[in-house]
Formats: C-alpha cells, structure tokens, sequence
C-alpha cells in the first residue's frame, strides 16, 4: 500500500502533529507499505532538516514545496499544484490534515478526478475563536463537501460527535493520537513531590491560544511561595517569558527543546500546565502522563477526553488570570499540607499515558482509516 500523509505545515513547525507523525513513521509496523509525507515550507521553522531526516531514518520519501504567501495567507504556487499532484496519483490512500481553505478545495479537486481514497482529518480545534470566517466556512462550505471524502478522522469525541452529529456517523472514527513514550516511562517518579519547592512546567508554543499570557501575569503573584516554575518552548511571547524569568529566580526558562530533549525537562518537575483556550487533543498532556506528571488543564475538548480529576489533574474553573492562580495555589497549599496526597498520582498518570501509545494508535488508524 502506498500512503501519503499530506499537512500544510511543515515538520519543522515542532507541533503535536510533528511529533505524532515522526514517532508513527519511526514506529509503523508494515514494512511493505510505502509512505510519503508531502508538506510545504509554511510554519515556523523549531526544528533541523537534519533532526526530522534523523528521526525518519529513511522510512518515508520527505517532499517540502514551497507556497506562496500574503501576510499569514498560503497559495499555492504552480509547482506546489504539479507535485502534490504526482503525489496523489502515485498514492493509493491520502491521509489530509485539514486546516486551509485553498488547499482544501485542491484537495477536494484531486479527488474528483483522480478517484483516490482520502482522509480527512483534523488535528486543530474546529471552531476558532475570533475567527468568523472560518467558522462560516467550516459549517457551510466543508460540510457540503465532507460527502466526497472517504473517511473522517476526529482526536477527540467533541469532534466526533459533531461530525456524527452532521449525517457522517459512518464514516468518522475517533482514535486518539499516540506517540513514543519509551524515553518518557523511563523517567524516575520516585522523585516527584519531595523537593523543597513544588515544580511546575509548561512546555509548548508561547502563544495565546495555550494562555501563555494569563501564565506570564501570574508569575508574579507566585513570587513569595516555595515554588518553582520552568518553561520550554518558543513563539511570540517568548520575550516575555525571558524578562519573567530574569526577574524572578524561581521562573526557569529552558528555550525551546526538542522532541528528545524533553525527556530530561519533564523529569526536573512535578506538575504540567495546560490552561490553553482551545486544545483538540494535547500530546504535551500525554508527555506529561508518561512522564508521571499530573496536569492542570482547562475543560476543552482534549483535556476533558485524557484527564480525571484528583486523580490525574485538575481542571481551572475558568481560563483566566485569576482562575489559574487559585489553581495552582490551591494545589500548592495541598502540598504543604499533606505530600501523601499526591503519592499515587505519578502512578496514576503513567498508566493512564499507556493507553495512548502510538503502536495503539498506528493499529487503528490501519485497520481503521487505510485498510
């Protein structure tokens, strides 16, 4: 079987997808099969060409074309058109990370001519706030087209139960990503909860759909408590987050890591931090599970999915300033109070982790979605 994974954005971007494509590549479990992954020079470039081809170790053909753009828009160039197009041809299934209008209707067009079987899946949040013209298009134009495609891939069973919701409960399969954790379960989690200051982390793009601003104003307010706080990642509050950390010692900054560097980054610290806005899924949630570290996590569509309360993580009551301070004071004051609390949370959190395993997730999706 031929399979080309098709994403505008390309590897380099670090984002949840990166990761989860480059761990199943690594991982996948037919060898017969042929895979390609055909993205563009579109999104910010975190990682090395050097560092992706490493992690491919030669298991897939790597195609990058380069689009056209105005301000944040992508077009496709001419070329970008011929060599997806070839791509497509000389596929038997196409697995289609939704995300862009144009190249949505592209898409849509090689599948009409071409007769391919073509999946499409969605890997970002499906409404975006603030974002009217997508979420026009999302409920007008991409659900009168949704009929021609194939399969329908959701991460989260929000998704899925809008898309069943919509007459395509046939043809959507909710399965949950999965990585690589081998580096991650190795992680010691007798440590966890028995520093002199409680540690937190937050690890991912600084930007305001994770809440990156609401966690920089708190850090002030955390100045006089046994805490610390470290963060790794880049993006457009990272500036930001440098100044924070110059101006209070117990803000650590790291810069951004990779996807092998996080292993000892999540192993310094006790809890994750995920108060983002909207999060479909969170792989950084499942890292931190693995890594035996408890989340506190807005109530969005992924985190709802992964997390059980007091048990795994918390959940803010609101995604502002306020509320993820008390958040985080509350646990804070917990662990002053009785360590015993957290004993088994580590535990807890690994075996939860488990269960989102990419071979779990590579047996799925080929059963499911290419077979």
């Amino acid at each position: 079987m031929k399979i080309l994974f098709f994403s505008l954005e390309n590897l380099n971007n670090a984002s949840g997808f990166d990761r989860l494509l480059l761990d199943g590549i690594a991982n996948y479990p037919v060898s017969s099969d042929k895979i390609t992954i055909f993205t563009s020079n579109y999104g910010i470039k975190r990682l090395d060409d050097s560092y992706i081809q490493n992690r491919l170790l030669g298991r897939a053909t790597y195609i990058k074309e380069s689009v056209f753009k105005i301000g944040h828009v992508p077009l496709p160039t001419f070329n970008f058109i011929e060599s997806l197009y070839l791509a497509f041809k000389n596929s038997d299934v196409i697995y289609y990370v939704f995300g862009f209008m144009f190249f949505d209707i592209l898409v849509l067009a090689f599948k009409l001519i071409l007769r391919k079987k073509i999946i499409i899946s969605f890997h970002a949040p499906l409404i975006l706030e603030n974002h009217f013209l997508h979420n026009v298009y999302l409920k007008t134009v991409l659900r009168m087209t949704l009929k021609y495609y194939d399969r329908i891939h959701t991460v989260n069973r929000e998704d899925t139960a809008y898309f069943e919701g919509i007459g395509f409960k046939n043809k959507t399969f909710y399965i949950p990503n999965g990585i690589n954790m081998d580096g991650l379960l190795s992680i010691s989690i007798e440590d966890k909860f028995i520093h002199d200051r409680l540690r937190f982390a937050f690890a991912g793009r600084f930007e305001k759909q994770k809440s990156i601003d609401l966690l920089i104003k708190v850090m002030p307010r955390l100045k006089n408590l046994k805490i610390e706080f470290y963060f790794a990642g880049s993006g457009s509050f990272q500036n930001e987050i440098i100044r924070s950390s110059q101006d209070f010692d117990f803000v650590k900054y790291l810069g951004f890591l990779n996807f092998d560097e996080l292993n000892r980054f999540y192993s310094q610290v006790d809890i994750f931090v995920a108060p983002s806005h909207q999060e479909p899924f969170g792989i950084v949630i499942i890292e931190a599970l693995a890594s035996g570290l408890p989340v506190i996590a807005s109530k969005t569509s992924g985190p709802l999915d992964l997390l059980e309360e007091g048990s795994t993580g918390w959940f803010i009551n609101a995604i502002n300033e306020d509320a993820i301070y008390d958040k985080i004071i509350e646990i804070y004051n917990r662990w002053l109070e009785n360590k015993d609390y957290f004993k088994n949370m580590p535990s807890l959190c690994r075996e939860t982790a488990k269960k989102y395993s990419v071979e779990n997730m590579l047996v799925n999706m080929r059963h499911k979605l290419f077979s």
